[in-house]
């Protein structure tokens, strides 16, 4: 369950100060142990509750013309793990005649391990501390042919500490493996998009990622489960600038090493989805979607394999 308050305040003609309370629940049931053959003993049950209350504030600014400044922080206190605090900071400045912009932005961030994580009976390990990460970023964005075509590249660099991954060795109440952690991971890369406008109607746009993982507790060597290639393509068309929405998307993952430093691993996949949104009037929409429209058979972790073909049906109604 999670409650949000969140107010903007608009301090001045350039400036608005953003001030919000945020809190989270979560809670697992478990009468029995779940897997006594070869887990914890049947008779173990579970019952734990989580609450995570946050109070946080952000200041968006554009100081001088075309140059754009947020900086904010956020102040969190978890039942079980105590009191930490992120930040965040972004530039960004537009060159109108050029059709240019310049972004960059830093930030700490932070995240508590999940109930799953902790406290699930084959995997969960209740030794485990919260991740705390930094992160940094650099782009820039061109827009060409009268704004139709725009063509964008961010180079960004993370570390996390006392990161939460999957640990294979097995143990005699945890045969399959468990969650783990290591001293930290470091991964960077380059993110560039195309987007292209062909008519108004019509958006297509082009989306690659390179991002190179290390394991620093495994002498730097490559993370498992994190490809170093994705992509997507994504076709947007609204007829007419109708209330029909159609869009069509595919999406391709690298393969992904299943242990730290090479060796085996799973094979690449591509997706295709595809999906209708109708909005009938100002507080109601209705869509559809189908997920991997192909029926591909493919898997994110070793002997599991994923859905193939999925439909869905549904409405968002606003008040």
């Amino acid at each position: 369950i999670e409650y949000t308050w969140q107010n903007t305040l608009h301090v001045h003609e350039r400036a608005d100060l953003v001030l919000g309370i945020d809190q989270v629940q979560e809670s697992a049931r478990l009468d029995d142990g779940g897997y006594p053959a070869y887990a914890i003993p049947a008779s173990t049950p579970i019952d734990r509750r989580h609450r995570t209350t946050a109070v946080f504030a952000e200041l968006q600014t554009e100081p001088v013309d075309n140059l754009f400044l947020n900086g904010g922080g956020r102040w969190n206190r978890h039942s079980v793990f105590g009191d930490e605090w992120t930040w965040m900071a972004a530039a960004a400045y537009h060159v109108p005649s050029w059709g240019t912009r310049f972004k960059a932005s830093a930030g700490k961030a932070y995240r508590a391990p999940s109930l799953y994580e902790l406290y699930e009976p084959s995997y969960g390990n209740p030794g485990l501390d919260p991740e705390v990460g930094t992160a940094w970023d650099l782009g820039v964005e061109q827009d060409l042919c009268e704004r139709r075509l725009t063509l964008g590249t961010t180079w960004f660099q993370n570390r996390v500490s006392q990161y939460i991954g999957w640990n294979p060795q097995a143990t005699a109440q945890q045969p399959f493996g468990f969650y783990d952690q290591t001293s930290g991971i470091r991964s960077q890369g380059l993110e560039s998009f195309v987007r292209y406008r062909p008519v108004d109607d019509v958006v297509v746009q082009f989306t690659h990622t390179y991002q190179h993982t290390l394991d620093m507790e495994a002498n730097a060597s490559p993370l498992q489960y994190k490809p170093r290639h994705k992509g997507s393509a994504d076709l947007t068309w609204r007829p007419c600038a109708g209330p029909v929405t159609l869009n069509l998307n595919g999406s391709y993952c690298g393969h992904m090493n299943t242990v730290s430093g090479g060796g085996e691993h799973l094979d690449a996949y591509t997706l295709v989805n595809a999906a209708v949104s109708w909005t009938v009037s100002e507080h109601l929409e209705v869509y559809g979607r189908v997920q991997n429209l192909l029926n591909e058979s493919y898997r994110v972790f070793p002997n599991y394999n994923e859905y193939g073909r999925v439909y869905y049906v549904g409405m968002n109604v606003t008040f």
